[in-house]
């Protein structure tokens, strides 16, 4: 089977790659205040927060039903959206809850900074 001659010596192609991805993420760390909100950004929040409680509830019960924003938070059986991952989404619940981002803006940043600084 014939294989196709590469564009780039292989020497050069590695470095290109991860000059690009490096630049690309240099670029999102430095301009990450000018990004918005995506229309599910709140819905991915709420998933994050309602797994965190779920896992809580699961580690720590007694802990978890202290917090006072524990009420509030819905259960996961009461969530129609649990098949959507969570996997970023709670450490920055956990961010939240510790260092207390009280309002959107503030989220906003937190979790675009978060996305391009991993």
């Amino acid at each position: 089977m014939l294989r196709p001659t590469p564009l780039l010596p292989d020497s050069l192609r590695r470095p290109l790659v991860l000059g690009f991805f490096a630049l690309l993420t240099l670029l999102g760390i430095l301009l990450h205040r000018d990004y918005g909100l995506s229309w599910d950004e709140q819905l991915d929040r709420l998933n994050g927060i309602i797994s965190v409680k779920y896992v809580a509830l699961r580690l720590a019960p007694e802990l978890a039903r202290r917090q006072e924003s524990f009420a509030a938070i819905p259960d996961m059986n009461q969530n129609e959206d649990v098949d959507h991952g969570v996997i970023f989404q709670m450490p920055l619940a956990l961010l939240e809850k510790i260092v207390g981002p009280k309002t959107r803006a503030t989220y906003t940043f937190c979790a675009t900074w978060l996305r391009f600084s991993r």
